[in-house]
């Protein structure tokens, strides 16, 4: 591993999704079937899951062939690296809500060309000082839909 990417492992588990043509982040809006679970929810309950025990913060990046990558993450970590210094939100992104949930939806060059190694660095070191095992989970799954 390149030690200068540590401390961005450190701090976040990736969910890594390649094809997946017909899967977008819209499906979960205007799917004709709202009762079956769609990719990106079935996604995000599997790297919600796996993250959690570890305290860290994830990132999905989805690219599908002939488009931009797209990054979602849960909006609070993406707060979490706009108060720290991290990242700068000066590029589109999207927002969408989930059973009371919130994510962010940005291009993977914007997230990551705007992330600042530095602040990453000194994140990581504070997260993995701070993280604390939890007695109670706060944000709840994505549950299928009845």
């Amino acid at each position: 591993m390149d030690i200068k990417g540590k401390p961005l492992l450190d701090l976040f588990v990736f969910e890594l999704k390649n094809g997946y043509a017909k899967h977008t982040i819209l499906n979960i809006l205007d799917a004709a079937n709202q009762k079956n679970e769609q990719q990106w929810e079935q996604w995000i309950n599997k790297i919600d899951a796996e993250a959690y025990p570890t305290g860290k913060l994830w990132v999905i990046v989805h690219k599908r062939k002939g488009r931009h990558p797209v990054v979602c993450m849960r909006k609070v970590h993406y707060n979490i690296l706009t108060s720290s210094g991290c990242i700068e939100d000066s590029y589109p992104y999207a927002e969408f809500r989930i059973k009371g949930n919130c994510y962010f939806v940005c291009r993977s060059d914007d997230f990551f060309l705007n992330l600042d190694p530095k602040f990453v660095k000194k994140l990581a070191e504070s997260h993995g000082e701070t993280k604390k095992p939890k007695a109670k989970r706060k944000n709840k799954p994505i549950r299928k839909r009845t």
